[in-house]
């Protein structure tokens, strides 16, 4: 995808992984405190007292949810995509993601005890089939593009 493309170029031009996992933060950051604010405006508050009638009425559990969806899966997933990305080239990102999904099913089946219905089955089965595809189609053309294993991110 694009998104894949893009980072790709950015990788290499950051020394740290973390470095840019803070850019993007930083630039997520900026844009929601500007569609606060816009927010605030239409409603004719103060964002102060947009953020202050909102969050009042939430019980308490809700900020520790807020905060392990600030840190764990927002800001280490930055991180970590920043970092992986910078290890391999965006066609092979990209099949990693293609195959979230799956994963995903899986780990809410052996976590949660969650089942797959008919169509869950069939798209999973789709996923594996065309990563594969991909895969085999690469391995047999003998034509690899440049791997990006010389990297030095930290």
């Amino acid at each position: 995808t694009f998104h894949c493309i893009r980072l790709e170029r950015y990788a290499k031009q950051m020394t740290s992984a973390v470095e840019l996992g803070l850019f993007k933060a930083m630039t997520e950051l900026s844009w929601t405190a500007i569609a606060l604010f816009l927010t605030s405006y239409m409603n004719g508050q103060s964002a102060l007292e947009l953020l202050s009638s909102t969050f009042s009425t939430l019980p308490p559990t809700t900020f520790l949810a807020i905060l392990w969806i600030g840190i764990i899966t927002i800001a280490y997933t930055i991180v970590a995509q920043s970092y992986g990305q910078s290890r391999v080239i965006p066609t092979e990102a990209n099949l990693i993601y293609t195959i979230q999904p799956v994963f995903t099913a899986i780990l809410a089946w052996a976590l949660l005890g969650e089942t797959l219905g008919t169509a869950g089955y069939i798209g999973g089965g789709l996923i594996g089939a065309a990563v594969y595809l991909v895969v085999l189609d690469d391995d047999t053309s003998g034509q690899r593009e440049k791997t990006s294993d010389d990297r030095t991110l930290k």
